[in-house]
């Protein structure tokens, strides 16, 4: 689960399981104007993460630690008056390209291999302006 201020999480799948559903849950602790971009099932072992100045990183999923399903999360990415607004779970032995699109509708196709594995909360390499 990522947020658009940069938090990021991975919780067991079981921990959503549900004991009432008349009831509404929440995923994860938010801090003021932040909200979830994404949520997805882990496949690979690899994210990759854009922001609306297009700027990228990409990390091992292995960083991100297993959490409860009520805590916040840890930073991903740092941001300089940036938001994060894209998350890719990728592997490189699976995966080559990766389609990035703006808003104004441009976009490029770039080779995965091009862009070298980080750490989380660096605040990678500008992919596109």
């Amino acid at each position: 689960i990522a947020t658009k201020d940069g938090m990021i999480k991975r919780s067991k799948l079981k921990e959503f399981k549900l004991q009432r559903y008349n009831k509404a849950s929440s995923c994860m602790n938010l801090k003021d104007n932040d909200k979830v971009i994404s949520a997805m099932v882990e496949e690979y072992d690899t994210v990759f993460l854009t922001t609306n100045e297009g700027y990228a990183v990409s990390f091992k999923t292995e960083e991100i630690p297993v959490i409860g399903v009520k805590a916040a999360g840890v930073k991903a990415m740092k941001l300089k008056d940036d938001y994060i607004v894209g998350v890719a779970n990728f592997s490189y032995s699976v995966h080559e390209f990766i389609s990035i699109i703006t808003s104004k509708g441009t976009g490029k196709r770039v080779r995965l291999s091009e862009f070298d594995l980080s750490t989380r909360t660096r605040r990678g390499i500008q992919v596109i302006r």
